[in-house]
C-alpha cells in the first residue's frame, strides 16, 4: 500500500466526502464532491455579461447602419441645402 497526498485543482467547500481518512482508493476514484454554488453563480454572472455585451453589439450595429443611411441621404442633398441657407433648390 502506498500513501499519497491528495489535492484539488480548484478550491471550494466540500459538499460530499466519499471516503474516510486512510481509506484505500484506486486511481480515478471520486473522493470528494465540491459544492457547485459558487461556480454556478459565476456561470450565471458570465451569461449575464455575455447577454449585455450582445445587446451592446446589436445597438452599435443599429446605430452604425442608421449613421451610414443618414450620411448617404445627406450626400445626395443639393449643395445649397447642405450649406444651410434653408431654401429648397430652384428648378
Amino acid at each position: 500500500m502506498v500513501n499519497v497526498q491528495v489535492g484539488s485543482q480548484i478550491s471550494g467547500m466540500i459538499q460530499k466526502l466519499l471516503v474516510d481518512f486512510n481509506s484505500p482508493v484506486k486511481a480515478g476514484d471520486l473522493v470528494a464532491q465540491l459544492d457547485p454554488a459558487t461556480y454556478l453563480a459565476n456561470v450565471h454572472q458570465c451569461e449575464g455579461d455575455l447577454a449585455s455585451a450582445n445587446a451592446a453589439l446589436e445597438l452599435t450595429q443599429v446605430d452604425a447602419k442608421r449613421a451610414t443611411e443618414l450620411a448617404q441621404t445627406i450626400a445626395h442633398l443639393p449643395v445649397r441645402l447642405r450649406q444651410g441657407d434653408g431654401r429648397p433648390p430652384s428648378g
